[in-house]
């Protein structure tokens, strides 16, 4: 995995000469890249002051670098969740990855609660200011996740949550048309969300939505053509369309909730649909597109503070369930590590790469690619009857099961090899391309890498996973040659395919 990016705001430097400032600099900047510090797998930590006292003026990077390590360790802080009341006044804040931060201002400015004014969001997203108008600030927030590699999946996600605290009928009025557009060109990215043939058949004009914690939406024909990106990036989000709403466990409405349309309640004004031919999502992100404070103050759009009343009518739905409760600075207490016995179940993401998955999955859409991908980790769980209790089950849980209509595909070359011998039928779905992938992996590792699935995938470690990243930690006594041999744990990086940074770690002490 590459090195997690490290910024500091403000640097406060004493010296004899500007020779020396500048030297010091450039090493400080060296020991940022090397420290250990617990932010790996995506983890984002803001730091509102560290004092690194009194160094020398000889010190080598190394030493810088195990001083801020160290100074990290003992300074004191307790880190606070960004979404904490307490979060405020803390010295020390983290998130789960910027998805998770991104998506928690984005509660805060919607919500207009007290903590949007908080100090550490300006680190989160670039020219903030609390005194900027709601839907400023979610245009800026839209254009800056764009510019990310994981912009897809930020995005749903993002799309996601503020469905979930102000309902789909108040999103076209949270977002700029200059925002819906960067939401369309991401949408076009993902392609159509499938339906399964029971839900086309009833033509219905109003389509039933449920998020993976169970909360219910629906979406009216008005609402599908004036947003038509909603749809898709709830689909990407992990949202399934349903003809009728499961109830959860905790007391809840018996109904769907109905979509409420109300524009104009964020002061601006109603947007057009998005034009159906936009350019790729690439060529919508641009620094002019990113309004800096100044230019958001001059605007139309009011510069109040926002008040604690939440918007009316609507009531708050919580976020993906995730641990928002104080966190030590210890490095494995920020890494929610889950042990188990399939930790190898990822490797198999690092062959359907050598396999060509990414090239053959380009003539697929995002939903349908996803859906191939994690159906082929399912169906290898399946076949080696890993219990339901492990974590990897877990894992894939936030992904749609139901298999989506793929219409003629070519065949991949590698299955072309005659080691691997085989063909995409004119007619399948995802369920049935999972199936074939699978069997092209276990051939592959059989007669290629001459090590079986069970061998692969059946090996102890521990699985950590957010939004955009994925994550496996093995102990470093379990090193495998036949693996290490065949670059099977190499890491893969970022997926487009998948919309996740994959990543694998070994370390000593892992296993005890």
């Amino acid at each position: 995995m590459s090195a997690p990016d490290r910024k500091v705001r403000h640097l406060r430097l004493r010296a004899r000469d500007e020779a020396e400032v500048r030297s010091a600099t450039h090493r400080l900047e060296d020991a940022l890249r090397c420290a250990s510090l617990p932010d790996d797998g995506g983890r984002l930590l803001l730091v509102r002051r560290l004092d690194l006292g009194r160094v020398p003026a000889d010190i080598s990077s190394q030493s810088l670098a195990l001083l801020v390590e160290r100074r990290v360790g003992e300074c004191g802080y307790t880190w606070v969740h960004g979404a904490a009341v307490e979060a405020a006044e803390a010295n020390a804040v983290w998130f789960h990855d910027t998805t998770d931060a991104l998506i928690n201002l984005a509660k805060e400015v919607t919500l207009r609660r007290p903590l949007a004014a908080a100090w550490f969001w300006r680190s989160v997203l670039p020219n903030y200011s609390a005194t900027l108008a709601p839907a400023r600030i979610l245009e800026m927030m839209v254009t800056h996740a764009a510019a990310l590699p994981t912009a897809r999946a930020i995005l749903a996600q993002l799309v996601a949550a503020l469905t979930q605290i102000a309902g789909p009928g108040m999103l076209p009025t949270l977002f700029t048309p200059a925002a819906q557009r960067v939401l369309q060109a991401a949408a076009r990215q993902l392609g159509t969300p499938g339906r399964s043939e029971h839900l086309a058949a009833a033509e219905s004009d109003t389509r039933w939505w449920r998020s993976p914690q169970g909360d219910a939406v629906t979406l009216s024909s008005s609402m599908q053509e004036f947003a038509p990106w909603l749809p898709i990036l709830l689909g990407a989000a992990g949202w399934t369309e349903t003809t009728r709403i499961h109830v959860a466990g905790r007391q809840r409405p018996e109904r769907p909730i109905e979509a409420v349309s109300e524009r104009g309640s964020m002061g601006i004004e109603s947007a057009s649909p998005a034009d159906p031919d936009l350019p790729a999502l690439d060529k919508l992100v641009d620094s002019s597109l990113i309004p800096t404070a100044a230019s958001a103050r001059a605007s139309n759009y009011s510069p109040e503070l926002p008040s604690e009343a939440p918007p009316a009518r609507h009531r708050e739905t919580p976020a993906p369930a995730k641990n928002v409760s104080d966190t030590p600075p210890a490095v494995s207490a920020f890494r929610e590590m889950h042990a188990s016995r399939a930790a190898g179940l990822l490797f198999l993401l690092a062959l359907l790469t050598r396999l060509g998955f990414g090239e053959w999955s380009a003539a697929l859409s995002q939903a349908q690619a996803q859906s191939v991908a994690f159906g082929v980790l399912r169906k290898a769980l399946r076949r080696l009857q890993v219990a339901d209790e492990d974590p990897a089950h877990a894992m894939l849980a936030a992904w749609p099961i139901e298999a989506l209509p793929c219409g003629p595909i070519d065949t991949p070359g590698s299955w072309r090899d005659p080691r691997i011998a085989l063909q995409v039928p004119d007619v399948s779905d995802s369920d049935v391309l999972a199936a074939l992938w699978l069997t092209a992996c276990r051939r592959s590792l059989r007669r290629a890498a001459r090590i079986g699935l069970a061998s692969l995938v059946l090996r102890p470690g521990k699985l950590a996973w957010s939004l955009t990243h994925i994550d496996v930690y093995l102990d470093m006594r379990d090193l495998d040659l036949r693996v290490r041999r065949n670059a099977l744990d190499i890491d893969p990086g970022w997926l487009s395919w998948l919309a996740r940074v994959v990543s694998f770690h070994y370390e000593p002490g892992l296993r005890t």
